[in-house]
């Protein structure tokens, strides 16, 4: 991961990683770091060498987040 950024005015959260072009990568959350959560929403297939999505915090006050390559 290469640049973190939380956006207060709309309570999102921005990750950036280093990524292989046609690469999918899952982004899985948790409130525990015990039980993760995939959302199928949160898969992303890569087009360029950094990858960008945006996660909503609404209503949380701690998340966690990890970046998976999907197999």
């Amino acid at each position: 991961i290469i640049k973190v950024s939380y956006l207060k005015e709309t309570q999102r959260f921005e990750i950036t990683w280093s990524s292989n072009p046609g690469t999918s990568y899952i982004i899985s959350s948790s409130d525990n770091l015990k039980q993760w959560t995939y959302d199928l929403g949160n898969e992303v297939i890569a087009n360029h060498t950094e990858t960008t999505i945006t996660l909503s915090l609404a209503d949380k006050k701690s998340q966690y987040f990890r970046v998976n390559v999907a197999e």
